[in-house]
């Protein structure tokens, strides 16, 4: 059941680590998020994934991208949250400031499969 005992599918935003000291740990982060991702797909909730912006090839700033993605955030109900980062804390910290159920295993997630799928 979700937070709000409604049984509908949650937006979820996806947050964990992006940056990393070489391109592969990069790649790896964004692995995990988008692995992360089809996993909340598969049980019916729709995620929001941040990492895949890596593909966007922009010039823009850190506190660019942490303001774009807060829009996200605002826009969801819940957060999965893969692991601690700079942007993953501040982004925790705000979905608790917005009252957003936050998830720590895909376990604690619930499974919207017997229910309306959005996948």
């Amino acid at each position: 059941m979700t937070q709000d005992g409604s049984g509908k599918p949650l937006k979820v935003y996806v947050c964990g680590p992006l940056s990393a000291d070489n391109q592969r740990e990069t790649d790896a982060n964004v692995a995990i998020a988008k692995r992360v991702s089809l996993e909340l797909m598969e049980k019916g909730h729709a995620p929001f994934c941040p990492h895949l912006a890596v593909y966007y090839n922009s010039d823009r700033t850190y506190e660019q991208w942490m303001a774009y993605d807060d829009v996200w955030l605002q826009q969801c109900e819940a957060l999965f949250y893969i692991g601690p980062s700079k942007g993953a804390d501040i982004e925790l910290a705000r979905a608790k400031e917005l009252g957003l159920q936050i998830f720590h295993e895909l376990k604690e997630v619930p499974d919207m499969r017997g229910g309306t799928d959005v996948g």
